[in-house]
């Protein structure tokens, strides 16, 4: 009827009569309407290498053909301007790798005689991913070993492609493990006993969100303190005296707590206490006289195996020391109540014994300072000492050694003295002379005399008598000995000696000018017999005495 004319006719009849017809034409007929037209249905995943297909559901009335398909690409969902994919008019459609970020619309046509045609679309409800190709993830043990508590897990993703931004959660068994996100996870104790896997999720636009997990580990062991120090004893190991054993706060991880077992040579003392502290104490008995003492500790820590570490056993224990020794106190003897300097005797004072003890020896030690480590002072063993130029500056003390049956020797420190200050020579000091012949060309020798004490070094240093009766040194004379010249006839010659002792102030003695109008002994001479010994007169006058 598309197009055409339609003409309905009615014929009347009548008894004696010819039938008579009658009709009436229609304009020229139009095209039919599809009554529904439903959008299509597109299923399949979107991603390139998968294939779409379209149903384009019920019509009505049913067309009496093929439906034609169009598929076609663009950016957006919503875009006014659609790319057609050349080739594609079956009802499916293999996603290609330029469809990877677009969109997919396909264009359902339908047709029947005598109807207009009419299309339907269907667009893809999200953007045509691509694959990623992704290996499966493997874990690797810090250190090397089996999974153990405390040790650190390493997830190794392997090659993506393309590349993409990695996240990573951690399981315990079927268990996500709480904040376990990174490339790297650190075993528990919660974890004993328990497989652990990775799951590895790459994520890139217009890519797949991929998802590769790893093998699982075997069962996760106890772990290892990875330091474990050997515990430590102070105290001395004598009978009434307490030992502190310390189980040192270096162990890596820190035990929960620690069990404290105390030796005597190789048997135990009793039992093991456990506390969370990291010392325990042993008051020393008789019974361990002549034994050496030891401790075992050992560290706890859930999901670690215990650990247990011995410490260097003690000295063997003796006897107590005595109680309640004096303190001794140490005065200046030589002379009496002197000060503390070089040159004079300390004296040590023992105190009043203890019941039954005595007096076993004597040391006297010394240090830089008050407070600092005494060192003994060598064979200073009695119960005076002199001090020395060695202990000049340095602060002293006196060991007093009590001594009693069954008890361990005591010494017993005095207080220090106060710095101790350098010594003098003895007063008045000797008065040097000079021998020789007083002639230009002969040698003067300074003689020192008698000093106390005994000094260990001398310096020398020659001068004249000049004008106004000063006298003037005379350069480069310092040795003992002086040969005068020419230029010093008529001078007064004199020799100062400075005598020098560790520890001792030095002192000076300079002998006094004689009267150049009196003899060697000391009586009167005139102007004519100044000369009477015969020297000649270009020698140096003899117009003094001992200098």
């Amino acid at each position: 009827d598309d197009n055409k004319f339609i003409r309905a006719t009615v014929t009347w009849a009548k008894s004696g009569n010819a039938d008579t017809p009658k009709w009436a034409t229609t304009s020229a007929i139009a095209k039919g309407t599809f009554i529904s037209t439903p959008p299509p249905a597109l299923s399949g995943t979107l991603t390139v290498g998968e294939t779409l297909t379209v149903d384009p559901g019920s019509w009505s009335p049913s067309q009496d053909g093929s439906f034609a398909y169009v598929w076609k690409r663009a950016a957006s969902a919503t875009a006014t301007s659609w790319t057609t994919i050349s080739g594609e008019s079956g009802n499916t459609y293999q996603l290609a790798a330029a469809d990877r970020g677009q969109f997919i619309r396909v264009e359902v046509t339908g047709s029947r005689a005598g109807y207009n045609s009419a299309t339907t679309f269907k667009v893809s409800s999200a953007a045509i991913l691509a694959p990623m190709s992704a290996p499966t993830p493997t874990i690797s043990v810090s250190g090397g070993g089996v999974a153990a508590v405390g040790k650190t897990l390493t997830v190794t993703p392997g090659s993506w492609s393309p590349s993409p931004t990695l996240t990573y959660v951690w399981k315990r068994g079927a268990d996500t493990i709480s904040g376990a996100t990174t490339a790297t996870y650190t075993l528990s104790a919660a974890d004993e006993g328990k497989a652990i896997t990775v799951i590895v999720t790459g994520t890139l636009a217009t890519y797949v969100t991929t998802s590769k997990t790893s093998v699982a580990t075997d069962p996760v062991a106890k772990g290892s303190f990875t330091t474990a120090p050997t515990p430590t004893i102070s105290g001395n190991s004598y009978v009434g005296q307490t030992l502190t054993g310390s189980a040192s706060v270096t162990w890596s991880p820190a035990p929960t707590s620690y069990t404290y077992q105390w030796y005597r040579g190789d048997n135990p003392i009793g039992s093991a206490t456990t506390s969370t502290v990291t010392t325990s104490s042993y008051p020393v008995t008789v019974a361990d006289v002549g034994q050496q003492i030891s401790l075992k500790v050992t560290a706890k820590r859930a999901g670690y195996n215990d650990t247990t570490m011995t410490s260097v056993a003690t000295a063997a224990v003796t006897r107590g020391l005595i109680a309640s020794p004096p303190t001794p106190t140490v005065t200046v003897t030589t002379p009496v109540a002197g000060t503390i300097k070089a040159g004079n005797t300390l004296t040590v004072a023992d105190g009043t014994a203890p019941a039954g003890a005595t007096v076993k020896g004597y040391q006297w030690v010394r240090a830089t300072t008050s407070t600092g480590a005494y060192s003994n002072i060598p064979d200073a063993t009695a119960k005076t000492y002199t001090l020395t130029g060695a202990d000049t500056g340095k602060f002293i003390k006196a060991t007093v050694i009590w001594s009693k049956s069954e008890y361990t020797d005591t010494p017993v420190l005095s207080a220090a003295t106060t710095a101790v200050a350098a010594g003098t020579f003895a007063t008045p000091a000797p008065v040097p002379t000079i021998t020789g012949t007083l002639t230009v060309g002969s040698t003067l020798t300074a003689n020192e005399g008698m000093w106390s004490p005994t000094p260990d070094s001398y310096k020398y240093k020659w001068f004249y008598l000049g004008a106004g009766g000063t006298y003037v040194e005379i350069s480069g004379a310092t040795s003992q000995t002086f040969t005068p010249t020419s230029l010093y006839v008529g001078k007064v010659p004199q020799s100062r000696n400075h005598r020098q002792k560790d520890g001792i102030h030095r002192l000076i003695a300079r002998p006094e000018r004689r009267n150049r109008n009196r003899d060697w002994g000391g009586n009167a001479i005139d102007s004519a017999s100044r000369r009477q010994d015969n020297r000649p007169a270009s020698g140096i006058e003899r117009l003094i005495d001992n200098s």
